[in-house]
């Protein structure tokens, strides 16, 4: 399907992967760099879901560009774990969910969440559209384009960037392993360093 959002336009389609022998979703963005705050969070949802490693947070599998010798292109395909739907999608299909289906289905999206934060993350663009949900109940959180740490209180497609990155490099780091919710070990130290050289420029 064709998704459009401000001068940004996505298409996503269903594929097949021979090395991995999987399916997998491509994810086309078209005209990239048309609006640069588009493209900031693009490039912030990007980083976040390479960063990221975990069950309940869609994985980001590879990144493709255009072969194009001059380095002028505007399209970028990533390729991206593959779910059955999203809560939106789920929330108009006529079909029953019991209790213990919606239980489930909260259990694992406070998961994610609980995840997103212990790395010290806020996840700003938090709606049912960005929640991916498959048939065995999993969640998988995505959309990350604007999220922002807690100590900045800035996105990354905000204009005064320069305090942005003060605030995410002064973030403090805190040992988030399996105990938190965090079985990667990324600690909040690691984001903040990310975030700030996200924000300079």
């Amino acid at each position: 399907h064709t998704h459009a959002h401000t001068r940004t336009h996505t298409d996503v389609c269903e594929a097949y992967d021979h090395q991995a022998k999987k399916v997998v979703a491509i994810k086309r963005i078209r005209r990239l760099f048309e609006d640069a705050t588009e493209c900031k969070r693009i490039l912030t949802n990007i980083c976040l879901l390479n960063r990221f490693d975990h069950d309940h947070v869609l994985k980001l599998l590879d990144i493709h560009i255009p072969f194009d010798t001059t380095m002028q292109f505007d399209s970028l395909f990533l390729v991206l774990e593959m779910a059955d739907s999203d809560f939106t999608k789920l929330f108009r299909t006529p079909v029953y969910l019991s209790e213990l289906h919606v239980k489930v289905l909260l259990y694992n999206l406070l998961v994610g969440v609980k995840f997103v934060h212990s790395a010290g993350i806020i996840n700003c663009g938090m709606k049912p559209a960005n929640c991916m949900v498959n048939q065995d109940c999993s969640v998988k959180l995505t959309g990350f384009g604007d999220a922002r740490t807690p100590e900045s209180g800035l996105t990354t497609a905000d204009t005064n960037t320069s305090r942005g990155a003060d605030h995410a490099s002064s973030t403090q780091a805190t040992s988030s392993n399996t105990a938190s919710g965090n079985p990667t070990g990324t600690s909040t130290s690691d984001i903040g360093e990310w975030r700030a050289k996200m924000c300079v420029g």
